[in-house]
């Protein structure tokens, strides 16, 4: 889509198909032929270092704005605490986790080498659970953020794998 882009401070104000006037801009960049984006998604992020790096430099300097971390099936655990920390740390970029699935096993069975008894199956679905019931932190106010940026940008807004559910407790 081409599109001019207003930017006051450090945000985007405003993103219009019809030229925005320039007469209070402080600056005018011309990005003719130019792709311009807020910031990039890194969807397969080792974030293991987060709490002792939280600036996170290198991938906020390759402008990444959310990184995905446990995408090998490792992840922090117990995941309630880290989140506590990683709230305190002063984060420079957003983060998500996927719920690592060998992070999980050897919580509950080691490094064994089988099948699950039906009390480990049972304990770790509980592990995943717990997990989840963490994803619906937040959800309202990210759910109205989008919507207002769609509405300001006058572009559509996806939401993908949206499926909070019950009440938080």
């Amino acid at each position: 889509m081409r599109a001019d882009v207003g930017i006051v401070g450090n945000r985007i104000a405003r993103v219009s198909t019809t030229p925005i006037k320039v007469v209070d801009a402080k600056r005018a960049i011309d990005a003719t032929g130019l792709i311009v984006a807020p910031g990039f998604i890194d969807l397969h992020a080792h974030l293991e270092p987060l709490l002792q790096l939280p600036s996170s430099e290198s991938a906020v300097r390759q402008r990444v704005t959310l990184s995905l971390g446990g995408p090998d099936g490792g992840w922090p655990w117990p995941f309630g605490t880290y989140l506590d920390s990683a709230d305190h740390a002063e984060l420079g970029m957003n983060v998500a986790y996927l719920a690592g699935h060998n992070t999980i096993r050897k919580q509950v069975m080691g490094t064994e080498n089988r099948a699950p008894t039906a009390a480990e199956l049972s304990r770790m679905k509980g592990m995943v659970a717990q997990a989840m019931r963490e994803e619906g932190v937040g959800l309202h106010h990210g759910v109205a953020e989008a919507l207002e940026i769609g509405r300001r940008a006058k572009i559509p807004v996806v939401l993908t794998h949206h499926k909070p559910i019950g009440r938080q407790g």
